[in-house]
């Protein structure tokens, strides 16, 4: 199976880069990363950089073309993201809605 970028990976073809304070953490960068290789996916392009990023991590062909499993982590991960921003949305409007009614 495909492994996903990891740590030292990302550190190392991140160095140089600017991509703004979400490329401070692994997590951020994996999340351009994903991003970019969704994009390509749908026929968009992405800039230079991140494209190039993209392939010296393996996860876009020299063409930049997404590799298929490249596409499958790429989506997965993006849905875990939404499924976790969306449960911990769901948990801190519970706990604001406890908070109120306990101090009312």
């Amino acid at each position: 199976m495909f492994n996903e970028p990891d740590h030292d990976d990302l550190v190392r073809v991140f160095t140089g880069t600017n991509f703004g304070p979400v490329s401070d953490t692994s997590e951020g960068r994996k999340l351009l990363v994903a991003d970019c290789v969704m994009k390509r996916a749908c026929g968009f392009r992405s800039g230079k950089t991140i494209e190039w990023i993209c392939k010296e991590l393996g996860l876009l062909t020299d063409k930049g073309t997404p590799r298929k499993r490249a596409k499958m982590w790429a989506y997965t991960y993006i849905a875990n993201q939404i499924a976790v921003d969306k449960l911990l949305g769901h948990l801190l409007t519970k706990e604001i809605e406890r908070f109120d009614r306990k101090w009312r």
